[in-house]
């Protein structure tokens, strides 16, 4: 009778007190660069070499990258009000592959208790600006990490981002002007003369990124057509066309507007912000099968801010 090979597990667990070096730039490539961020905090305090890993710029920027490739993003909502003990609310929710869930439920404190018009920004690299017309708070919710800058009434303080990820204060001057130094990019813009639509009404017509391009989203009653922007030769090209009475399911009465997708996700799939009656859902559609389900349903002024984002481990320096 042959004798039967052993499996490599067989032949380590044979030999006692037997250990397995794995390289670190194995370790670091194959398993740490693909662990989620809440992992990733925890495990700084396996070793002093883990540590200097996980928090250099090197490795945060790769661990973003793998994120953005291998994984729907996340969404972010605040309330617009503050809460009775006037802090402002921001949720963070994961998409899965037939529902939303709640991440984290974050709670940042404000000394202003009458604030009503709190916002949040796009998302970039993994922050965003939680912000009213008295606070900007920089933040990133995967880590909790946050920077509160205060705003006086009178002398309003912008901040402003550089290359290197690092913020300065830029005072206003009169009439509200911002001096700006140090700015040594030229910014250009170009004007198209054609572009897909030819006249629809303004609050018909609305602008949003999917898939890191520029898109633009034309409400035509019954169906709403996303026009993206090919930047090679500066063309616009349709990519989606959505049947809006049957992926939202409106009652005509009801039906008030349709407002571009919160995210382009894998597996042929939006997710979308419905706000045709007083409650805002969120509905994940499928393009390719034209099938949808409603998920977190909130009040409409709730949802209505959702952004995506990545984590990721970035801090501003």
């Amino acid at each position: 009778m042959p004798k039967r090979k052993r499996g490599v597990y067989e032949t380590i667990s044979s030999i006692p007190n037997m250990l397995v070096n794995i390289p670190h730039d194995v370790v670091v490539d194959q398993i740490l660069e693909k662990l989620p961020v809440k992992s990733l905090l925890r495990f700084r305090a396996v070793s002093k070499q883990w540590r200097t890993e996980i928090e250099s710029p090197r490795f945060q920027e790769r661990h973003l990258r793998h994120q953005q490739k291998s994984r729907d993003p996340s969404i972010l909502i605040c309330h617009p009000r503050l809460e009775k003990r006037g802090k402002a609310s921001l949720r963070s929710l994961s998409v899965g592959a037939t529902l939303v869930s709640e991440e984290n439920h974050i709670r940042y404190p404000v000394a202003s208790k009458r604030e009503i018009n709190v916002r949040t920004t796009r998302s970039c690299d993994g922050l965003a600006c939680l912000y009213s017309s008295t606070f900007i708070y920089v933040i990133n919710p995967a880590t909790r990490w946050h920077h509160f800058k205060h705003l006086l009434k009178l002398h309003i303080t912008a901040l402003t981002a550089f290359d290197a990820l690092s913020w300065d204060s830029v005072k206003t001057i009169s009439q509200g002007c911002t001096r700006l130094f140090g700015c040594t990019t030229l910014i250009t813009f170009a004007v198209m003369a054609k572009i897909p639509v030819a006249y629809a009404p303004h609050h018909r017509i609305t602008m949003c990124t999917l898939n890191d391009r520029l898109c633009l989203s034309e409400d035509k009653g019954d169906t709403q057509t996303i026009w993206s922007l090919n930047q090679d030769n500066v063309t616009w090209d349709k990519t989606y066309s959505i049947n809006l009475r049957s992926t939202l399911n409106c009652i005509e009465e009801k039906y008030l507007y349709s407002m571009p997708p919160v995210a382009s996700l894998f597996d042929n799939r939006l997710l979308l912000y419905d706000c045709s009656d007083d409650e805002g859902k969120l509905v994940l559609y499928n393009f390719r099968l034209n099938s949808y389900g409603k998920f977190f349903t909130e009040p409409r002024y709730y949802l209505g801010s959702a952004v995506p984002y990545f984590q990721s481990l970035f801090t501003l320096r």
